[in-house]
């Protein structure tokens, strides 16, 4: 009697994988060839999807995209364009394959618009998967628009202050009785130009925020955007009357005032001219700043400034400075068209001011060293720096697909995100790009990768498992170091791929 034959179970075996593959290949076939929907859902959002109203939402910084996820899709295109066309070359003005999630970062500081019609940017996105590809979708738009006018808040003798701009990169400050428009970082202006005999007893002047393209030369957007001007204030103009070197916030905000440059007040007449010398030393032997020669107590730093009836740009003197040993000193508000850098990194600074006489040949020049003018009377402050606002430690600002497929972010410690999320932060104030470091630990930090941006938000190429990230700002307006500090690390978990048998 033969023995009963035992299963040939790795023949078995075999054969179901070679059906198997053949119904996965065929499965596959079906999948490159069946056509995909175009995306829909399109939104634009500042944090998260969800937190921008409208039909046409309005921006004063460069929003993130998001849409709903297509059945299908492993990867998206993603197109900005000034016009409903999407004309290459004159029209687009970004365009990127975004990988897997429904969501994009724009790398771009986009301007203000405000001298078009109807004054939106557009954009659309396409599905791609196997062998198909999407038609695209209908055309979304969103608006960027300045805040507001800035509106005068509490000065002092010698100078005034404004509202903050969000989304400005500066101010333009039009001195109306002297014809001129100053271009400041902070937002505060000296009265310089008018402590001198036969000036008028009053100042007009009126304000407006500043907003600067960052990461495109496209000639389809703006340089130098600027919001609306504030009505027209009168100050009157009188010596600050300070008896000691001090300082104050040029900004009227508590919370951010150490961050901006601050207002220098010091004793003086209000005619004399002065040199004001910011150094990083304690004997003030390293200058790390200074002043154009002012007249008065008071100054406050100028990026630029122009005249206003021929829009050229005007020297911050109106004739060469030197030391007091005879070398040229070229004032730190010299600066090209686009900007002097006259912001500082965080830290302590000391500073002092040095008098200066006219000479007979139209010349400035200090009457005395820096040194020996520090070793008499000088003053400190202390510079800040803001951080990135990342979110919650349990709740980032970071979106994308979730491992069900489903457009999500992340606002509990147990969400997860598949593929490469984006993330996205509140603005540093004083930043004119951003840096993301990201890591798989938060203690000891190990930077696995880095991205910058223009933009307040950005995707990580991340792997699957947790990770940890940080944000820092670069302030490009700064005169040395130009890297602010570091948020604080918060953590994402990213899903690993899942799969289940469909037929």
């Amino acid at each position: 009697m033969n023995a009963p034959r035992r299963p040939l179970r790795g023949s078995w075996l075999a054969g179901c994988l070679i059906l198997l593959a053949a119904a996965t290949a065929a499965t596959g076939s079906a999948a490159r060839t069946q056509a995909l929907d175009a995306p829909a859902g399109l939104q634009a959002f500042d944090l998260r999807p969800g937190d921008t109203k409208g039909v046409v939402p309005t921006f004063s910084r460069t929003p993130a995209l998001a849409w709903s996820p297509v059945r299908g899709a492993v990867r998206y295109q993603v197109q900005l364009a000034t016009n409903r066309r999407f004309a290459a070359g004159s029209g687009v003005i970004w365009s990127s394959m975004i990988q897997t999630v429904p969501v994009a970062s724009i790398p771009i500081s986009i301007p203000w618009i405000t001298n078009r019609n109807p004054g939106a940017l557009f954009w659309r996105v396409r599905a791609f998967g196997g062998d198909a590809v999407s038609s695209w979708s209908t055309p979304a738009s969103f608006r960027m628009r300045a805040s507001g006018a800035p509106r005068q808040v509490p000065g002092a003798a010698g100078y005034v202050r404004w509202s903050q701009a969000t989304g400005a990169t500066g101010y333009s400050v039009w001195l109306v009785d002297q014809d001129k428009l100053v271009s400041t970082l902070v937002p505060s202006v000296d009265f310089r130009d008018y402590f001198r005999n036969g000036t008028p007893a009053r100042v007009t002047w009126r304000v407006r925020a500043e907003r600067r393209l960052y990461g495109s030369d496209t000639r389809a957007l703006p340089a130098v955007s600027y919001g609306p001007w504030s009505a027209a204030y009168t100050t009157a103009v009188s010596p600050s009357g300070a008896q000691a070197l001090r300082t104050v916030n040029a900004a009227a905000d508590s919370a951010s005032a150490r961050n901006f440059m601050p207002v220098f007040l010091f004793p003086a007449d209000r005619t004399a001219l002065n040199h004001v010398y910011v150094t990083s030393d304690s004997a003030c032997t390293r200058v790390v700043l200074n002043s154009a020669v002012v007249r008065g107590g008071v100054w406050v730093p100028r990026a630029a400034q122009v005249s206003t009836g021929s829009r050229v740009q005007a020297p911050v003197n109106d004739g060469p400075v030197s030391s007091s040993e005879g070398t040229e000193v070229v004032p730190s508000e010299l600066g090209p068209v686009q900007g002097a850098r006259v912001d500082l990194p965080a830290g302590r600074y000391f500073w002092t001011v040095v008098p200066v006489e006219r000479r007979s040949d139209g010349t400035y020049r200090d009457r005395r060293s820096v040194e020996d003018a520090c070793g008499s009377t000088k003053g400190s402050f202390v510079k800040g720096a803001a951080k990135p606002g990342l979110g919650r430690p349990a709740a980032p600002f970071a979106s994308g697909l979730s491992p069900r497929g489903r457009l999500v972010s992340v606002t509990a410690p147990t969400v997860r995100l598949y593929g490469h999320p984006v993330v996205a932060w509140r603005p540093a104030q004083s930043a004119t790009r951003y840096e993301v470091q990201w890591s798989r630990t938060e203690s000891p930090w190990r930077t696995i990768g880095t991205a910058r941006t223009y933009s307040t938000s950005v995707s990580l190429p991340t792997d699957p498992g947790t990770w940890w990230y940080r944000a820092r700002g670069i302030n490009g307006s700064s005169n040395g170091i130009q890297l602010m500090p570091w948020s604080a690390p918060v953590r994402v978990r990213v899903a690993a791929p899942t799969f289940s048998v469909v037929g």
